[in-house]
């Protein structure tokens, strides 16, 4: 179910680089690997995103597709996602990564601690001088 062209590139990640949504869902359900990588290390959401699809976005991330994993630049879904601009792909692309967090740790970031606490270490670990 996931033979690869000379890109390294699956009929998913074919499918969802073509934005085809009802194509990405039919590979879904006969059990396409939602992550596999092409040889760029590129995932299917990665190029939904770029695509600037949210119907397709959203029915990878259904699917169990991960932010998390980074092509061979380091860049993430989101980053694919900043690019294009397309604000209900960034938005569901939060909203996966929100229910995906720990609890603990939204409940840091919400309240404002988390980050301040991390710039304040930051800056420690640097060793700037304190004001």
């Amino acid at each position: 179910m996931n033979p690869r062209d000379r890109s390294g590139a699956t009929p998913l990640i074919i499918a969802a680089q073509m934005c085809h949504t009802d194509l990405c869902r039919l590979l879904l359900q006969q059990g396409a690997a939602t992550n596999d990588q092409d040889l760029q290390g590129r995932t299917a959401l990665m190029l939904a995103c770029e695509g600037g699809s949210p119907e397709t976005v959203e029915v990878l991330l259904q699917g169990g597709a991960q932010l998390s994993i980074t092509d061979a630049l380091g860049q993430d879904a989101t980053h694919y996602g900043a690019l294009t601009g397309d604000k209900l792909i960034l938005q569901l692309l939060h909203e996966s990564a929100r229910r995906s967090s720990p609890p603990s740790a939204s409940l840091e970031e919400d309240s404002g601690e988390a980050s301040s606490q991390n710039s304040v270490s930051s800056h420690e670990k640097q060793g700037a001088p304190k004001k």
